[in-house]
C-alpha cells in the first residue's frame, strides 16, 4: 500500500496546493518587476535614440515573454486547485472570491496579453512610440492583474462587503442533514475590493515585485560586467534596475511598517502568533527563540524589551494584545521565531 494512501486527504491537498503555488509565485512578481525595467529602457531609447537601449529592451523582453508564459500555465493549474482541493470552501466563497479572479482575467490579463504580442513581435512592424506604448500597457496589465488576486487574498484576511445567505435549490433553501447550507455573497462590491487590508497589502506586493525584477536585472548585468562582456548593455540595464531597486527598497520599509500596524489593528491574533507573544502586556520583540506553545513561552529567547510596542505605537510600555486574549481553538499557529 502506498504511503500516500495512509495520509489525510486534507494534508495531501495542502501539500499539493503549496507546491503548486510556491512554484507559480516565482513568476508573476518577476513579470511585474521586469515590465517596469523594460518600460524604462524603451523610454530611454525614445529620449536618447541610443540603440543600446533598444538592444537591452529586446533582451529583457524575451525573458519577460518566457516568464509570462510559465506564469500563465502554472496559474491555470493553481486556479483549478481552488475547485478540486478546496471544493467546499470554493462553493462557500465562490461568489466573492470568484468575482475577483474573473475581474483579473477580464480587465487585466487580456490587456497584458493583447499588447504582449506587439511587444514581442512588433519591433520592426510598429513605430518606436507605439512599441513603447505597448510596453507600458503590458507593464500596467501585469500590475493591474496583481490587484485582483491581492483583493481576493485580502478579503480572506479581512472580509467585508458581503453577507452570509442560504443557498437555494428549486426556490427553497438547500438543507443537508437538517442544516441549511449557506454561502457568502457580495453585498457591496467596492467595500469588498477596498477591504481593510487591501491597500496596505497591495502596495507591499508591488514594491516586492519591483525589488525582485530590479535585483534580477542587476544580477545578470553584474555577471556580464564581472566577465567583461557586453559592458554597455550591462551598464544601461544595471542603471535601470538600480534606480528601481533603490526607490522600492526604501519605500518597502515604510510599507512593511504600515502593514504590520494594520495587521495588529485588524488581526491582532495573527500578529501575536507572528511574534510568539503569548501574554498581553509590553511586547518583547524576539530576535531569536524557540516557541514552546504548550507552556506558552519562548525558550532561548533573545529579545528587545518592549520592541513590539515600540514598533507598533512608539511606546515600549503600551500593552500589546497577546494570544491569551483568544480561545485556543481560535489561535493561529505559532512559528519558529527568527
Amino acid at each position: 500500500m502506498s504511503i500516500f494512501a495512509e495520509l489525510d486527504v486534507v494534508l495531501l491537498s495542502r501539500i499539493q496546493f503549496a507546491l503548486t503555488i510556491m512554484f507559480h509565485y516565482l513568476f508573476p512578481p518577476l513579470t511585474i518587476g521586469l515590465g517596469v525595467v523594460i518600460v524604462y529602457l524603451e523610454g530611454m531609447f525614445l529620449r536618447t535614440r541610443e540603440s543600446i537601449y533598444e538592444e537591452a529592451a529586446r533582451f529583457w523582453t524575451k525573458i519577460f515573454a518566457l516568464n509570462f508564459a510559465i506564469g500563465v500555465a502554472t496559474g491555470i493549474v493553481m486556479e483549478f486547485e481552488f475547485g478540486t482541493n478546496w471544493a467546499t470552501y470554493s462553493r462557500f466563497v465562490g461568489d466573492v472570491f470568484g468575482s475577483a479572479l474573473a475581474a483579473e482575467g477580464i480587465f487585466a490579463f487580456f490587456l497584458e496579453s493583447g499588447f504582449l504580442a506587439v511587444l514581442v513581435f512588433g519591433w520592426d512592424k510598429v513605430s518606436p512610440g507605439f512599441h513603447f506604448f505597448a510596453a507600458l500597457m503590458v507593464s500596467l496589465g501585469s500590475i493591474f492583474s496583481s490587484i485582483w488576486i491581492t483583493v481576493a487574498n485580502s478579503w480572506q484576511q479581512t472580509p467585508s462587503g458581503h453577507e452570509i445567505v442560504p443557498m437555494m435549490r428549486d426556490g427553497e433553501p438547500w438543507v443537508i442533514n437538517g442544516e441549511v447550507i449557506r454561502r457568502a455573497e457580495i453585498s457591496d462590491f467596492w467595500a469588498m475590493v477596498f477591504n481593510p487590508s487591501t491597500v496596505h497589502r497591495l502596495i507591499h506586493v508591488w514594491l516586492g515585485c519591483f525589488i525582485l525584477g530590479a535585483a534580477f536585472v542587476m544580477s545578470i548585468s553584474a555577471w556580464y560586467l564581472l566577465k567583461g562582456k557586453h559592458r554597455e548593455f550591462a551598464e544601461r540595464s544595471f542603471t535601470g534596475g538600480l534606480i528601481l531597486a533603490t526607490v522600492s527598497s526604501l519605500a518597502i520599509l515604510v510599507s512593511g511598517h504600515k502593514q504590520a500596524q494594520n495587521v495588529y489593528e485588524t488581526q491582532p491574533a495573527k500578529l501575536a502568533a507572528f511574534e510568539a507573544h503569548f501574554h498581553s502586556g509590553p511586547g518583547d520583540l524576539s530576535l531569536l527563540g524557540i516557541p514552546d506553545v504548550e507552556n506558552e513561552t519562548v525558550r532561548l529567547n533573545l529579545a528587545i524589551p518592549g520592541g513590539i510596542g515600540l514598533l507598533l505605537f512608539g511606546d515600549r510600555e503600551k500593552e500589546v494584545v497577546g494570544l491569551d486574549k483568544f480561545r485556543k481553538e481560535d489561535r493561529p499557529p505559532v512559528a519558529l521565531s527568527l
